[in-house]
């Protein structure tokens, strides 16, 4: 039997949500070698979760003021255990192409990732 949708958004998104604000830096842009180009730290805000029909959504926003330039094509998310641990890995997004980011640009990330089908 499949997970419910009240397990996903009452449950399982909000804990994941609040392990995800445990780790620091909680984003990471890596470009198409696998290096680390620049790395977050988002905040309760920038994580919202979503139920559509019977889908469940979690978005990771990122916003990019600074005057750095770098180029990118995967998104890492990662989580750490409220009370301690190191963090892991738990959304691994590669892009369909390269994007770069130039020092007059404003960088504005909505990754979307979630959960089909879950009643």
């Amino acid at each position: 039997m499949p997970f419910t949708y009240d397990c996903f958004s009452l449950v399982c998104f909000p804990a994941l949500k609040q392990w995800v604000l445990s780790a620091s830096p909680n984003v990471q842009f890596l470009d198409s070698a696998g290096n680390v180009v620049k790395s977050f730290t988002v905040s309760d805000v920038d994580l919202t979760i979503i139920g559509m029909d019977s889908t469940i959504i979690f978005v990771v926003h990122v916003r990019d003021e600074s005057a750095e330039t770098y180029t990118f094509k995967k998104v890492q998310v990662f989580a750490q255990d409220p009370s301690g641990g190191s963090p892991f890995l738990v959304i691994d997004h590669t892009l369909d192409q390269e994007y770069t980011k130039g020092s007059s640009q404003i960088l504005e990330l909505y990754l979307h990732t979630g959960v089909q089908n879950v009643v």
